[in-house]
């Protein structure tokens, strides 16, 4: 239970932080990269995780401690993607 919350509480922070980011980002070239740099990280942290899980192997029945953090990385990407799409000038991508 007090996972699902700290989940929701990295949705809702990340897509403040990226919603505010865009705003501003998003008006220069330059910034649309850097706009879209937090996405790169998370990917990269993302599958780190899932190579050192399958690394790692099997070893109890349940949620281990890589797949909560994967659990974390998606919570993030998703409410980063969410403050990108809501930023976004006029609703359209750049």
């Amino acid at each position: 239970m007090y996972f699902l919350a700290a989940c929701l509480i990295v949705v809702v922070l990340s897509a403040a932080i990226s919603y505010r980011r865009s705003r501003t980002l998003l008006r220069n070239p330059q910034g649309r990269l850097a706009a879209f740099l937090p996405a790169f990280c998370a990917a990269a942290f993302a599958l780190g995780l899932i190579g050192f899980d399958r690394v790692q192997g099997t070893q109890e029945f349940g949620p281990s401690t890589t797949t909560d953090l994967l659990m974390l990385v998606v919570s993030f990407f998703g409410g980063w993607f969410l403050g990108i799409i809501v930023g976004l000038p006029n609703g359209k991508l750049p």
